[in-house]
């Protein structure tokens, strides 16, 4: 499920003004996912590997999955482009 929240916290000047939250794993996204009433789940567990919860990626660690999560986004056309800017 997707679902658009405008907030204040963004600055176009630093990309496109878009970006995905994770209400359980900061103050800011944890206040907008109060604002907007957003569910809480939590995905990864202490170990900071994905959960069943998320069968395609349970198991993996958050810090090694980022190229397969983007390559199914754009295979499912949920991103049209993404960049790095570490």
């Amino acid at each position: 499920m997707f679902r658009l929240c405008w907030v204040n916290m963004l600055r176009v000047e630093s990309g496109t003004g878009a970006v995905h939250t994770a209400p359980a794993h900061g103050p800011d996204d944890f206040m907008m996912a109060k604002q907007f009433h957003l569910p809480l789940d939590n995905p990864v567990g202490n170990d900071g590997c994905f959960t069943a919860a998320t069968p395609i990626f349970a198991g993996l660690h958050v810090n090694k999955v980022n190229e397969k999560i983007m390559s199914i986004a754009i295979a499912r056309r949920i991103v049209a482009s993404h960049y790095n800017t570490s």
